[in-house]
């Protein structure tokens, strides 16, 4: 316990305030994710049970739901911003010495972000405006979009568990960046699929 409390003491006075801040953020954020990225996968189901037993409920049900993804996606990107920036903010020196390694985990976040937000507007639009079929073949590639934008954050924080797939250089900077270990860390295997059947579970 003295030792923690004498580790505290050495720390910088923004220390305590920048963990805080970052906390908040990220309890914000994650009651937001599971619905993100298991809602389209729940809506798809149900969209296929209207479809295939001409169930009107059901694509009922599908319709509303479509419509309460799409605003959790949006109330997600601002907690999802506010994050990228604390990063930068809060956490300079991490980003600045380690950026360019686990940063490729949030490089694939990012463009599964911008594919998923696409995809979410043309199945919202495609409601009575496309063909059944052509409409629920639209949004087959949904979830996998979801799915991606969390392979991209738990790369990164699996990461930062078991860091690999780099070199330091004499001045202690990592070179030399393996691309595919430092994606593919001990730990993402059992994070991504423990992360995934939870927010199965929990979206649910």
């Amino acid at each position: 316990m003295s030792t923690s409390l004498h580790l505290l003491a050495d720390a910088p006075a923004q220390l305590l305030p920048a963990r805080e801040l970052m906390a908040f953020t990220l309890a914000s954020h994650i009651i937001l994710v599971p619905l993100g990225v298991a809602f389209p996968f729940i809506t798809l189901v149900m969209h296929y049970r209207g479809l295939r037993r001409k169930d009107a409920t059901a694509l009922l049900l599908a319709r509303r739901w479509s419509a309460v993804m799409a605003v959790q996606f949006a109330l997600g990107i601002v907690t999802g911003t506010v994050l990228s920036f604390e990063f930068g903010l809060l956490w300079p020196g991490l980003m600045g010495r380690w950026g360019d390694v686990f940063g490729i985990g949030f490089g694939v976040e990012a463009w599964a972000f911008f594919l998923e937000a696409v995809l979410i507007a043309i199945y919202l639009y495609g409601w009575r405006r496309l063909k059944p079929r052509t409409h629920f073949l639209l949004g087959l590639p949904l979830p996998f979009a979801a799915l991606l934008g969390a392979f991209g954050i738990l790369a990164a924080n699996s990461w930062m568990n078991t860091p690999q797939g780099f070199s330091l250089d004499s001045g202690g900077n990592p070179v030399d960046v393996d691309v595919w270990k430092a994606i593919f860390t001990p730990m993402f295997g059992p994070q991504y699929w423990h992360f995934v059947v939870a927010m199965i579970i929990t979206a649910g």
